[in-house]
């Protein structure tokens, strides 16, 4: 009978590379991904961050035009009483 050899991680592996070689594109395809994660991640979390300071800039603009509003109606309204006087 012979001898069945079953293969190892420590076997050299056809062509004579290492162990090594054969898992580095799989472990660059890993840190890739996770690489990608992390980009979409920050992508993300700076498309939060300019929502929230465009909502801000915008309650900032309405509350200009409202103060706006409201002083030229006082304007309008002591031009009023002025014109009542004379």
């Amino acid at each position: 009978m012979g001898v069945i050899h079953t293969a190892m991680a420590s076997d050299p592996t056809p062509g004579g590379g290492s162990p090594v070689a054969v898992e580095r594109p799989r472990s660059k395809m890993v840190r890739y991904a996770i690489e990608r994660q992390a980009l979409r991640d920050r992508i993300d979390q700076l498309e939060r961050e300019l929502a929230h300071e465009r909502r801000q800039r915008q309650q900032i603009v309405e509350q200009y035009e409202r103060l706006l509003r409201e002083k030229e109606a006082a304007i309008e309204s002591e031009a009023g009483l002025l014109d009542g006087l004379f």
